[in-house]
Parts: C-alpha cells; structure tokens; sequence
C-alpha cells in the first residue's frame, strides 16, 4: 500500500507566543496524551506520517496542498494532527502572520529565492499579527493571480460584521474554530472531504 505523509511546516513556531489563559477559542486537550511540542516539531523537521484516504478512489489520485494561516502554534498542530489522524494523506503548510502568507502566495519576500507552489485551499485566521486576516483577504480577492483560490475562514470571531464582511470580499466559507481536540478532528475531516472529495477545484497552475 503506498505510503503518503502529512508534511508540517512550522519555521517559526516556537518563537511564537502561546495561550496561558483559558478563552475563547481555547482548545481542550485530549486523553492522557499531551500535543507536541512546537521545538519538537521544529527539530525533527517536523514529518508526519498518514495513510492516504481510501474511502473515495479520487483521493488516492491526488494530493492536495493546504495552506493554514494561523499565529496560534496550538490550532496549528491540532489542525495538523487532524489531518494525520484522519489518514487524509494531504500535505499542510503553515504561516503566522499576514505579511507571510502575502509573501508566500506571491513568492516574494523570503519565499522569493524559492516560491512555494499554490495550495489548493486556505484556511485563514483573522486576528493574526503585522496584517490580519480581514486585510489578507481582501488583498488576495483583488489579485488576479490569487482570486480563485478557495479561502475558507477559520477563526475565533463571532461578529456578524466580520461574517458579512468575509462573504463580501470573497470568502468560500466562515467556520468558528473547535473548542475540542474532538470536534477539530470532525471540522477538518468535513472540509477536507468537502473540498477535495466532493467539489471539483482548479488546477494550481489555472487559479
């Protein structure tokens, strides 16, 4: 049976700040198990490892490129972890901040030497640090290149503005991130089977 791998990259996630208290949006942790920490995932480059979906042949045919942009270093490994869990077999990458996923999905900055293909979904936080996620939305709606690609908001933010306002700029979806490991697993599985199982997307190179 081939082997497909869950590919985490998380450059920065150990210099990123992570939350003491409990609030909105703060996640439960599961059984006796604890999550990973960040420098080990930094330190062991961090691979993961999954068995590709066989529920859908079409899943084995492709491997998708997820893009999770998200300063929260704990909603980026349960994200992750999701995703092996599952054995959805695709591969996930991650920025921190704005600026960093501007630069990423225009190969510029320090992507410039070597630019990233495009992923074929988005899951973008708002409230992130330098630029939020409102104004990354808006920036890459009105970049002809970027335009088509599926950008599914995930995040703390209840606000009906914010609701509104996402859907306006061109948002595919608006989800409210889990409070449970459990319900992390049950989102992740759901829209990856949704935007790679059951909606037909574009090529990478036609976006």
């Amino acid at each position: 049976m081939e082997r497909r791998s869950v590919i985490v990259v998380a450059e920065e996630m150990s210099a990123l700040p992570t939350r003491s208290t409990p609030g909105e949006g703060a996640v439960e942790r599961r059984g006796p198990q604890s999550l990973p920490n960040p420098q080990e995932v930094v330190s062991e480059e961090s691979l993961l490892m999954t068995q590709p979906n066989e529920a859908d042949p079409r899943a084995a045919s492709r491997r998708f490129l997820v893009l999770m942009a998200d300063d929260d270093p704990e909603d980026c490994l349960l994200a992750a972890e999701a995703i092996q869990e599952n054995r959805l077999g695709h591969e996930v990458h991650f920025v921190h901040d704005g600026e960093e996923l501007l630069e990423y999905l225009q190969g510029r900055g320090r992507y410039a030497l070597n630019p990233p293909q495009l992923p074929d979904l988005l899951l973008l936080d708002l409230n992130m640090p330098k630029l939020d996620g409102r104004e990354a939305l808006r920036r890459i709606k009105n970049d002809p290149r970027l335009r088509g690609l599926p950008v599914v908001i995930l995040t703390t933010s209840r606000l009906e503005e914010d609701v509104q306002k996402c859907y306006q700029m061109g948002a595919a979806s608006f989800l409210s991130k889990p409070a449970t490991y459990r319900e992390w697993l049950t989102l992740i599985r759901d829209v990856c089977t949704y935007w790679f199982e059951r909606v037909r997307l574009p090529g990478r190179e036609n976006l």
